[in-house]
């Protein structure tokens, strides 16, 4: 994976649904409308519990194949 900077997630999630880029880390309010349509597809919040905007990905804590550092 690169990290490629972004000013605001915006350009980065219209880059990721043009197929640019594999996948974003971005705010809901930001990827939420293409998560509905299908344009996106969530695989994990990034909060302790589901999201009331979007149950159906986990938390990342709970997410398979999600890889977790220890302290």
């Amino acid at each position: 994976m690169r990290h490629v900077p972004y000013k605001d997630s915006p350009p980065a999630v219209t880059a990721t649904v043009a197929g640019e880029f594999a996948l974003v880390f971005a705010t809901s309010a930001s990827v939420l409308p293409h998560i509905r349509s299908g344009r996106i597809r969530a695989l994990a919040v990034t909060t302790s519990v589901r999201s009331p905007l979007t149950p159906d990905p986990p938390p990342n804590a709970d997410a398979p194949g999600v890889c977790r550092t220890t302290s």
